[in-house]
């Protein structure tokens, strides 16, 4: 009987601690895991032979000939082999795959196309993660995680330059004549100076984006046009202009244009679309009064300017106007007349419709674009030329442009609803 129950007793331990070993440790999941990645590493080595394979295929149909075959019709000669890094196919990548040399040019570029082939696929996937706000670094973590496929920051880089193609037909692009407002303003950035590969003269340079958006009759916001310039000047904002309207702008529908206190921008509207009217940006305006303002003060008298852009009409808003220069003219002599030499531009939005006036009293709303290209240009603080500037505003602009068009979509669909219920 105690032979039994030790006997017994083992067993029982036995079973318990296989099961706890089994639980704790997963003994069978560790074993399942290790037999799939042999199965993934053996059949990615089988493809990648393959691969290898089929481009030694194509350089012997390219000459005609086999290896080593002697024959007249021969248009070329085998030149040996070389490693590539990375071959990209969809949903697969290798790495150190042996490629074939020859000194048929034909061959060689269809060579070279069949092994950039999966680069095409993985394009848009790079360029769309790039307009959404990825910088290069991430991006190949991101590709990696959503197609399985990992590729270098370089080769990311790479990828992102064929977006040059999109912004050069972006910039000549067709522009339609249905703009009813137009909203300028510039954002400051930073490149690399010509001679910054020399350390005792490495410096960088500003540049200036010039930005234009319009707001069509329908109510549809876009982000037209944009130009790097190297300071913001009267004859650059003049020629910006000028190039809206030759690629088709006439302004025939535009009826405010919203700036900001810039000088030139005055002549250059008057120029290129004198029928528009001329607003300044309040925003831009208080700034400047209350620079002029001792700081105890500057709540209440940027509380009255408020006061003066909030008025129902134009009447009004002249009335609280006067109020404002009788209780701050003997204090502030100068932030009144900075306000009253521009009451006339400041007051032009009082003859558009009063649901429009919110959005073109100020240019806040390409300072919030800015403030988004703001915080994609921050970590990369110093551009190396202009074709990296033009892409990264290029990307933020675009997806803003799906945002509007996405929002202005909804808000059709709802109309639509209001008038079928």
């Amino acid at each position: 009987k105690m032979r039994k129950f030790r006997n017994y007793v083992r067993q029982n331990l036995v079973d318990t601690y296989e099961y706890v070993s089994k639980q704790q440790h997963g003994w069978q999941a560790i074993f399942q895991e290790e037999f799939y990645q042999q199965i993934e590493q053996t059949g990615q080595e089988v493809m990648k032979g393959l691969l290898e394979n089929q481009l030694k295929l194509i350089r012997d149909e390219g000459l005609r000939v086999s290896h080593y075959e002697r024959n007249i019709r021969r248009r070329g000669y085998s030149n040996g082999y070389y490693r590539r890094k990375l071959v990209v196919f969809p949903g697969k990548a290798f790495s150190n795959v042996v490629i074939p040399r020859c000194s048929h040019k034909q061959t060689q570029e269809q060579i070279k196309s069949y092994i950039t082939k999966g680069f095409q696929v993985l394009t848009p996937y790079v360029i769309e993660l790039f307009k959404r706000g990825h910088c290069i670094g991430k991006l190949s973590d991101l590709v990696e995680a959503l197609i399985g496929v990992s590729i270098s920051p370089t080769t990311a880089s790479k990828l992102v330059k064929q977006m040059d193609q999109d912004v050069r037909a972006w910039h000549t692009r067709e522009l339609s004549d249905d703009y009813k407002y137009l909203l300028f303003d510039g954002i400051h950035l930073k490149r690399k100076s010509t001679c910054s590969l020399f350390r005792e003269c490495a410096k960088s340079e500003k540049r200036v984006v010039l930005a234009c958006f319009g707001i069509k009759e329908d109510g549809l916001k876009e982000l037209i046009a944009f130009r790097i310039v190297d300071k913001e000047s009267k004859a650059n904002w003049r020629s910006f202009m000028r190039n809206l309207y030759l690629r088709g702008l006439h302004g025939s529908k535009l009826k405010l244009i919203t700036t900001d206190g810039h000088k030139g921008f005055a002549a250059a509207i008057s120029e290129v679309w004198p029928m528009a009217k001329h607003q300044l940006c309040w925003f831009h305006k208080l700034g400047n009064v209350c620079k002029r303002v001792r700081k105890r003060d500057r709540r209440k008298v940027a509380s009255d300017l408020r006061e003066i852009y909030k008025a129902s009409n134009l009447k009004e808003a002249q009335h609280r106007f006067k109020s404002f220069k009788e209780r701050w003219q003997e204090l502030y002599p100068k932030a009144v007349h900075i306000f009253e030499k521009d009451l006339d531009r400041l007051f032009s939005v009082f003859s558009m419709p009063a649901e429009d006036r919110r959005m073109i009293r100020t240019t806040n709303i390409i300072e919030r674009l800015f403030r988004e290209v703001r915080k994609r240009t921050r970590p990369i603080g110093c551009f190396a030329n202009n074709d990296s500037i033009s892409r990264v505003v290029y990307a933020v602009f675009m997806y803003n442009n799906s945002r509007y068009k996405r929002s202005y979509k909804m808000q059709l669909s709802k109309a639509s609803r209001k008038l079928i219920a």
